[in-house]
């Protein structure tokens, strides 16, 4: 897998608003997913490999609703 991974929103089981992959060169994987407490943002977690083999803590916000990408923050572990 590439980047942190396939962020994927439901509203109700089984019904999918969105699916988003954030990409980098290297290898990655999301750990952990949270919603801010108004509901509006969905925060991903996870890490992500540079070609050069050093990884990052990475974490990605998106719109609850739309999925739009709002930032992403990067960590040199």
């Amino acid at each position: 897998m590439t980047g942190v991974g396939t962020s994927l929103v439901a509203a109700t089981p089984g019904t999918q608003l969105w699916v988003k992959l954030y990409a980098n060169r290297g290898n990655g994987g999301a750990t952990s997913v949270a919603v801010s407490p108004n509901g509006s943002t969905v925060f991903v977690t996870g890490y992500t490999t540079t070609a050069s083999g050093t990884e990052d803590d990475t974490t990605v916000a998106y719109n609850s609703v739309t999925g739009a990408h709002f930032w992403v923050r990067r960590r040199r572990l």
